[in-house]
């Protein structure tokens, strides 16, 4: 599917594909990127969210980002 993607990426005239994953959540996805030959950029994040329960409990959660982009072409 991702080749797919890249191939109608150039067909419409774009060089570079981005794509973004979290690291921590999603290892598999990051380690497939990798492999499909994206690097990393430097536009990665990191935030953190509360979310309450039905009764008010909060849960934190880190969320990160990293955004990689691949030459097309």
């Amino acid at each position: 599917m991702i080749g797919r993607m890249e191939e109608l990426a150039v067909a419409f005239g774009h060089k570079v594909m981005h794509v973004g994953v979290d690291p921590v959540d999603n290892p598999h996805a990051l380690a497939l990127y990798e492999r499909l030959d994206y690097v990393p950029i430097d536009e990665s994040w990191q935030k953190k969210a509360i979310f309450y329960d039905e009764v008010g409990n909060a849960t934190e959660k880190e969320y990160w980002n990293i955004n990689l982009k691949k030459q097309l072409g």
